[in-house]
Order: structure tokens, then sequence, then C-alpha cells
């Protein structure tokens, strides 16, 4: 029993854990939506790239790339347009408005200065091997668009892991979601530490939650542009989410929020100390919060799992008691 207790009492801080982790994402997410990131990274990464005489703005202007918003600030590039952009420029440069074909454009390639060096030789190398097909090139330069776009996000997710730590710090300190103040309540009540890890398992299975642990998890940008209006209505259902789930952390029942109680005691002649363990509760959980939401989702179904099998010969015990 004592072993299930302490089972309880970590499977409910880590229900915590990963309620706030992904208000911190949902929050993360608007703070997104509002600065319009993905596609200032983008953006940063196209200009850097093709600096040579302005290319990039040239490639952000094409019609295949400004055609995919209203706006003209797409926070994604499909791989095929960004190619065909590309190809079509460096032709245009040296043969104007005429159509190509594999000759035609073997000879813009050598002769343009748009293109990065190192980029220049591998669509040379592409048209060498393509056998006259055009859209062999097309495939390999979106492959190196592609390739080029991992690293793009993975500089985005480590922008992303910066906020989310200011963001976790902040979150934490609204809730008072304070680590020693909950190991210690779920430790000297049991009985909510087994009401918190039932809730748990619900939590874990809901549809809901589970839409927004798959939105957390995302990694890459997004597929289709975002229009204002779109962007706006998902910064309102954040909004919503965020409230549903703080809804669900202050029905846990824990000494969470901010009241007279949850303060150390002015009076207390350990007055400093008590806010010394205070401030390291808040950043105990900051910490644990800040490392994401797929991570304390797999921790918490892998817990709620153990229970579960845990709890299975106690029911095989009670059906034969019956018998």
């Amino acid at each position: 029993m004592f072993g299930l207790a302490i089972l309880d009492l970590v499977i409910g801080l880590t229900f915590i854990y990963f309620l706030l982790s992904l208000v911190c994402s949902t929050v993360q997410e608007i703070i997104a939506n509002i600065r319009n990131l993905r596609h200032r990274v983008l953006l940063e990464w196209v200009l850097r790239t093709f600096h040579h005489n302005n290319f990039g703005i040239q490639i952000l202007n094409h019609q295949m790339i400004n055609g995919l918003t209203h706006s003209g600030k797409p926070s994604y590039i499909p791989s095929d347009k960004f190619a065909q952009a590309i190809l079509d420029l460096v032709h245009s440069q040296v043969h104007g408005d005429k159509p190509f074909d594999i000759n035609s454009l073997r000879d813009a390639l050598e002769k343009t200065i748009l293109l990065p060096p190192g980029l220049k030789r591998f669509v040379l190398q592409s048209v060498m091997e393509a056998n006259a097909e055009i859209s062999k090139v097309r495939s390999d330069l979106a492959i190196w668009y592609d390739d080029a776009m991992e690293r793009v996000t993975g500089y985005y997710k480590k922008l992303a892991q910066k906020a989310i730590v200011v963001t976790a710090v902040i979150v934490v300190a609204i809730f008072n979601a304070d680590s020693i103040q909950i190991v210690k309540y779920l430790y000297n009540n049991p009985e909510a530490a087994r009401q918190l890890a039932e809730q748990a398992s619900r939590v874990a299975a809901d549809t809901t939650i589970i839409k927004g642990v798959d939105k957390a998890m995302r990694s890459s940008p997004d597929t289709l542009p975002k229009e204002s209006k779109v962007a706006l209505k998902e910064i309102q259902n954040d909004i919503a989410y965020i409230k549903t789930l703080s809804a669900k952390i202050y029905e846990t029942q824990l000494p969470l929020g901010w009241s007279e109680n949850s303060r150390p005691d002015e009076k207390s002649p350990t007055l400093f100390w008590d806010w010394v363990q205070k401030i390291m509760g808040l950043l105990l959980t900051a910490m644990a919060v800040s490392l994401g939401t797929p991570f304390w989702f797999e921790m918490l179904n892998k817990l709620v799992n153990l229970r579960n099998a845990g709890n299975k010969p106690k029911t095989e015990e009670s059906s034969t008691a019956k018998k």
C-alpha cells in the first residue's frame, strides 16, 4: 500500500507538470502567432542564404512564393514551389521569359551570379545527371531545400525552448505551483493523491487534451500559410484552451494560487528561509515544466499504465473473494 501511495504522489506531481507544460506550450503558440515568428525565421534564412544581388528578395517576390498568401508573408514554403521559383529566376536572368529546356537551364546556371557557389555546383551536377529531365533537377533542389528546412526547424525549436523557459517561470509564478508544497500536501493527504492519480488517468485519455498535446508535439513549421483571420481564430482557440486547462488545474484541490495562507508568515522567525524554500519550490516547478509537454505526456502515460497494471491483481483478488 505504501508503494502505491508513493506512486500516486508521483503521478499527481507529474500530472501537474504536464498540465502546466501544456499551458506554457499554448502561451508560446499564441506569442508565435502574434509575432509571426515562423515567418520571421524563414525570412531570415532566405535572405541570409541568398544574399547575392538581393536574390533572397527576388525569391520572396516571385509569383510562386508571393502568391501563397494575400499578405505575402508565408510561414512555410512548399519545396516544389521553392525549387521552381529558383530555376525560373536563374533562367530568366540570362534568357528572359523564354521557356527553358535542360540545355538553356545549364547555360543559365553556368552564367548566373545569383546562387551561392556551393548550391550552384550542386544544381549543375544535378543537371549533368538529369538525362534531359528537368523534373529530376527540380526534385534534387527540393530535397536540398527540405534538408535546409530541417535545420531551420531546429533553430526555431531552440528559440521556442528559450521562450518556454521564460514562459514557464511566469506561468508557475501565476499559479504559485510550488513543487515542495505540492509534494508535502500529497504526502500528508494520501486520499487526495489517489484521487489526483485517478483524475490524471481520465485526463490522459481526454481527446480534447490529446489534441493540445499533438499540437505541442508538432516540431515542423505549418504546412499551410496562415492569414490574419486564421491566426486570430487560432489565438482565440488557444486562449479558450488555456481557460480549460486552468480549470482542470484548480480542480485538483492542490495548494495552488496566491492567498494569505500561500505566502510565508511575515511574523515567522524563519521568514527568510521560508521565502528561500518558496522560491526554490517555484524554480523546481519551472525547470520541470520547461522540459516540455511531450516529455511529461510520455512520463504520465507510463506511470498511469504502471498504476493500472498494479491494480489488476487487487481486482482479481476481490473477484475471487466474492466467489
